[in-house]
């Protein structure tokens, strides 16, 4: 069992850091959980395996053979998910399916706790199968879908980057995943042309 707090005001990052392993480098569309161990890597990275079920669960060749099919799965529905979102469409019934059938694997309760610091929700989890390790990825997901601006959650604008981010500026205007990365590529291309078009 693993509790954790609630705080559906703060910006969501676990579902869009599972979308971005997908990557593109050099053209070519990189997948980052290619198989079970990069899968375990990836879930305990993420603090996702946190209870002795999981645990043991993931100790299992053919029941991480099995999850990785529905990680892979998942990650396909939170894509139609999150793109349906940002571009306010309806949410295709197949990709709701999806994440629904994740949610439903877990079973957990909340109940709100009070400290002189702060008043949170905190959810206990129950892990009652397997696909219970994803639902955590599926809860952020929704929380994502309903609490944020969906103005905010972007793709970053690089032709080459299809990675996504949660827009958390103050004017709102970010358009890269990174500055560091995709940013500075575009303000060296920019500088280029300029140079090219003084010529």
């Amino acid at each position: 069992m693993s509790m954790g707090i609630l705080k559906p005001q703060e910006p969501q990052g676990l579902v869009l850091t599972f979308l971005n392993t997908l990557e593109i480098e050099r053209g070519e569309l990189v997948d980052l959980i290619t198989g079970p161990r990069e899968l375990r890597s990836w879930l305990d990275k993420a603090g996702l395996i946190n209870d002795e079920k999981s645990r043991q669960w993931l100790k299992s060749a053919p029941v991480l053979r099995v999850l990785l099919l529905e990680a892979h799965a998942l990650r396909k529905d939170l894509i139609h998910l999150v793109e349906a979102f940002t571009l306010t469409n309806p949410i295709s019934g197949s990709a709701l399916f999806g994440l629904n059938r994740v949610l439903e694997a877990s079973r957990a309760s909340t109940r709100l706790v009070i400290t002189p610091e702060e008043t949170t929700l905190a959810r206990r989890d129950w892990s009652s199968e397997p696909l219970s390790v994803l639902a955590p990825i599926a809860l952020d997901a929704v929380h994502l879908v309903t609490n944020t601006d969906s103005t905010r959650t972007r793709r970053c604008a690089a032709p080459q980057c299809i990675r996504w981010f949660e827009d958390t500026s103050k004017g709102g205007r970010r358009r890269w995943c990174s500055m560091r990365t995709c940013g500075n590529r575009a303000k060296a291309a920019k500088h280029r042309r300029r140079l090219s078009s003084n010529v």
